[in-house]
């Protein structure tokens, strides 16, 4: 537990910024109206990401792979300090990480399930980069939807 420690706070402050951010675009008015435009990045990368990535890198021997998810959760601040950039490469970094450690797993076990998560990562990465490149969250979302599918999968199996 104390090797995760750091990045849970990240990742509960996450939470609770994307659903502020859903707040807003529902039409609530709230202080931070910027935080709107970031809802997808924050719930899907900030928040689930994160976690989804601190689960998978908890199972390592290393305590290094706790990079990844605390890398991907500073996200947050980048979003929360207005420099949307800054957070897309975090995002595109961490989704990065978590490709390797599906590859990783994929090659170490070859399980059905791992090749599904791997399908997830690829998504990711998919749609970061194409947030990344045209700063449109709606063209990005439809692949960041292909990770939730393949990673609530992936967990099934």
């Amino acid at each position: 537990m104390q090797r995760v420690a750091p990045v849970l706070p990240l990742i509960f402050v996450s939470l609770l910024a994307a659903v502020w951010s859903g707040w807003l675009r529902i039409g609530w008015h709230l202080p931070l109206p910027q935080a709107g435009a970031r809802h997808g990045g924050l719930m899907v990368h900030s928040f689930l990401a994160s976690l989804i990535f601190l689960e998978r890198a908890v199972t390592f021997k290393k305590g290094w792979w706790l990079i990844l998810p605390f890398g991907n959760a500073l996200s947050l601040v980048a979003f929360a300090c207005n420099q949307p950039q800054i957070a897309q490469w975090l995002l595109v970094g961490g989704s990065l990480g978590f490709s390797a450690m599906c590859i990783y797993f994929t090659y170490k076990y070859g399980e059905l399930y791992y090749f599904v998560f791997l399908a997830g990562a690829f998504c990711l990465v998919g749609g970061n980069l194409v947030l990344l490149k045209t700063h449109s969250y709606p063209t990005a979302s439809t692949w960041w939807l292909g990770f939730l599918l393949f990673t609530i999968v992936a967990e099934r199996l």
